[in-house]
């Protein structure tokens, strides 16, 4: 639905992480705060709570960290060893987006680590994306779930909703949103019938 994702002058694509996306930062008056990818928690959320908060002294105000949360127990389907670990992927600095390579220096500093880095460039050609959603994971054993494609200038849909790509691996693709067919019904009598008795004028218009 935007294709100029992929028209960017650089696509900065990373392994996609299969865990729970997860943020934290402070506010510009200093607040630290943690969040889940909708709401903010208050709970342990899987351990992420306890760990992200060893930063609330070292983060800038006004800056918010994100990332997933992955590892034993969170999610199935990928091995990531027994350890649950954070690795970040996006900086905000107030209400702007930071460069990829600028945001991963920012948390590099504070000892937090990036997501594994694939490409950094004009776009590499379909056979490349292709190949790379298959590929194992980084930061584990077996097949990962795909990658994620940040375009650079960010792009931006006709909500002024900043877009990124995620093409997973054929075994993690999304199909919740796919296009189905409908098949149709056995006896179209009673569609008509019902058409003619509530498809009214009023109705329609």
């Amino acid at each position: 639905r935007v294709p100029q994702v992929l028209e960017a002058e650089a696509l900065h694509i990373t392994e996609k992480l299969h865990g729970f996306n997860a943020r934290f930062g402070r506010t510009a008056e200093g607040a630290f705060w943690v969040g889940t990818r909708n709401q903010l928690v208050t709970d342990d959320a899987q351990g992420f709570t306890t760990w992200a908060r060893q930063f609330e002294d070292t983060v800038s105000p006004g800056v918010t960290i994100y990332g997933e949360w992955f590892g034993k127990g969170i999610q199935k389907g990928v091995d990531y060893g027994p350890e649950k670990r954070f690795r970040a992927f996006a900086v905000r600095v107030g209400a702007d987006l930071a460069h990829p390579d600028d945001a991963a220096a920012y948390v590099a500093n504070l000892g937090i680590e990036w997501v594994p880095t694939i490409h950094g460039g004009p776009h590499p050609g379909m056979e490349s994306l292709e190949a790379w959603r298959r590929a194992d994971t980084a930061l584990g054993t077996g097949p990962g779930e795909g990658i994620v494609i940040v375009p650079w200038p960010p792009v931006f849909d006709q909500y002024g909703h900043q877009v990124i790509a995620k093409f997973k691996a054929p075994t993690f693709a999304e199909t919740a949103h796919a296009r189905r067919e409908q098949p149709t019904p056995a006896d179209l009598a009673t569609v008509v019938a019902f058409a003619e008795e509530h498809a009214t004028d009023a109705r329609l218009s």
